[in-house]
């Protein structure tokens, strides 16, 4: 992660660059919908279960498009689900091993949006037992929901 530093055991130098890292969320802020930004920083996603990760394809004519879906369930409270869709995907990166056999690795310890260029964001997300997803991606598509009634839709 670029800006926080998930390698240090020293709390004070975590908690150093949490802070710097939020301070420039708040400079890239205008890139997200408002709804999402608020959940982002205020609900925020720790301790969630990711319960799907799917890699669409959609041909266009001249080009093919890959979108990443997730979606997320609340460990606090599992009424409370979200989806995170993931538009026009240019780089997919993970170190997830699963060959020691399943393991939890849905439970969502912290995340960092940082801007690649005016058109793409990046987003790299870490699960407790160490495993990591990257993305780069142009849009982003928040659906926030009780089980079975959608809440809140936005896009950034």
């Amino acid at each position: 992660m670029k800006y926080i530093d998930i390698q240090t055991d020293d709390d004070e130098k975590f908690r150093q660059s949490l802070n710097q890292y939020n301070e420039y969320l708040e400079t890239i802020k205008r890139r997200f919908k408002k709804d999402f930004f608020e959940f982002y920083t205020k609900i925020g996603m720790h301790d969630s279960i990711l319960t799907e990760l799917k890699l669409v394809k959609k041909q266009l004519r001249s080009k093919t498009i890959i979108n990443i879906e997730t979606h997320w369930v609340n460990y606090v409270d599992y009424e409370k689900q979200f989806s995170l869709k993931f538009e026009n995907v240019r780089k997919y990166i993970t170190n997830l091993d699963l060959s020691s056999g399943y393991s939890e690795f849905g439970d969502y310890i912290l995340g960092e949006f940082t801007a690649i260029d005016k058109k793409y964001l990046s987003f790299e997300f870490l699960f407790y037992n160490d495993s990591t997803v990257y993305l780069e991606f142009e849009n982003l598509i928040f659906e926030l929901e009780k089980i079975g009634e959608p809440y809140s839709k936005t896009e950034i």
